[in-house]
């Protein structure tokens, strides 16, 4: 585990954040037919494997989280299962993607492979730092 208790965040604007997005929908989604796609764009386009994890929910109070080899999300088993939380599903994976996308270098920095090490450097972050990640 990493200690992250001197950690300063990047901060990335509102409106850098929007660009950003705005760029990604562009290359990935060109047409701009909804729902989009994410999981096909994580998987074929982005060559990040997903991973389902038993209970991360219920755990860790989250849905999804982008592991430290920029390569694996790991998502709640449950909710990746159940076709109610398709939106919801959605939504995490492509939150984790702007993580990738807006701190390319950090997650490398932090190098967790597993659920528990996320989770103990993370929780090492000062919350005012925490906040802009």
């Amino acid at each position: 585990m990493k200690d992250l208790s001197t950690f300063q965040a990047p901060r990335i604007s509102k409106v850098q954040i929007r660009a950003e997005a705005d760029s990604f929908r562009a290359k990935y989604n060109p047409s701009g037919d909804l729902p989009i796609d994410i999981q096909a764009i994580i998987e074929f386009d982005l060559n990040i494997r997903i991973r389902t994890v038993p209970g991360l929910q219920e755990s860790c109070d989250i849905d999804a989280l982008l592991l430290g080899d920029n390569k694996t999300i790991a998502v709640d088993h449950k909710m990746y299962m159940d076709e109610r939380f398709a939106n919801r599903l959605r939504f995490s994976l492509a939150h984790e993607v702007g993580h990738k996308v807006l701190h390319p270098g950090l997650y490398g920095q932090v190098d967790h492979a597993s659920v528990e090490e996320w989770i103990q450097s993370f929780q090492s972050i000062p919350e005012d730092q925490y906040s802009w990640i």
